[in-house]
């Protein structure tokens, strides 16, 4: 679900004239690795068409999601690597990329992804939603399930605190 709002998030800096859809990733966070900043905009990463890989598909993933994180530490870590492809030539989904404009948004605006995340949903009128702590108890909470040997099941416990 945070991708919806991380999208909303970057179109309304790009609608206050605070960011260029079409500018490189480079501009805004010059730290990441140079030549796949220098190559894929904003705009690209929004519509999963930066080449960007994508986290899930890692053998390890199920660990990585278990253990408490920063989004700099994860796209640090494990959004960094080289671009699969020419950005605009395909279409291939990514967490990563969405890592990466939630971590753009904090830096364009100052302010936490939660926090802008708050304000987003309070003016849409949306008081259950928002980014919990691992250790919170959240009334309601939406759980995630998986199939298993045929059964569905609970999924396993993932920290959110990476989530863009």
């Amino acid at each position: 679900m945070t991708k919806q709002f991380t999208a909303a998030l970057v179109l309304e800096l790009a609608q206050k004239g605070r960011l260029n859809l079409d500018a490189t990733l480079s501009v805004y966070l010059p730290e990441y690795r140079r030549d796949v900043g220098d190559a894929v905009t904003i705009r690209q990463l929004l519509g999963h068409s930066a080449g960007v890989p994508d986290l899930v598909h890692r053998s390890d993933i199920m660990q990585i999601v278990k253990e408490p994180a920063t989004p700099q530490e994860v796209i640090s870590k494990y959004c960094s690597n080289a671009i699969e492809f020419t950005p605009s030539t395909q279409f291939k989904y990514s967490n990563c990329g969405y890592l990466i404009l939630g971590a753009l948004y904090e830096r364009v605006t100052g302010e936490t992804y939660a926090d802008g995340l708050r304000r987003l949903t309070a003016r849409a009128g949306l008081t259950d939603t928002g980014i919990s702590g691992p250790r919170a108890i959240v009334p309601r909470l939406a759980t995630a399930y998986v199939v298993e040997n045929g059964q569905q099941i609970k999924a396993p416990y993932i920290d959110w605190s990476v989530a863009f």
